[in-house]
């Protein structure tokens, strides 16, 4: 059973790819073989919190380098899944009620 970040993983994968046992191993172990390094993203990544006096863009900047290490090619409905509460609270009211559809948009709605 897979958990954590590889069970993300596993659900953005195209269904080709999920029936595909062969393949599926394959890219499991090229995605995963160094899990250190995507565990200690995924760490960082959560105990990350935009600061008091902290500007929008400089958090995102932080918050992307993350995300690119846990996993290169996440979903924007995944970044906005980390994203958004990490925000301070007054600024993620304010891009919530916005409805973004992408980690930029969530960005440009805080300038």
């Amino acid at each position: 059973m897979l958990e954590h970040v590889a069970a993300t993983w596993f659900i953005q994968q195209p269904e080709e790819i999920k029936q595909n046992w062969t393949y599926l191993r394959e890219q499991l172990i090229q995605h995963f073989a160094n899990n250190d390094v995507t565990q200690t993203a995924l760490q960082q990544l959560n105990n990350l919190r935009q600061q008091a006096h902290e500007p929008v863009s400089q958090f995102a900047v932080k918050m992307k380098q993350l995300l690119l290490r846990v996993h290169p090619n996440m979903k924007e409905t995944m970044k906005l899944y980390f994203l958004l509460p990490r925000l301070r609270h007054d600024i993620y009211r304010c891009v919530r009620d916005q409805g973004p559809t992408t980690f930029q948009m969530a960005v440009q709605i805080t300038h």
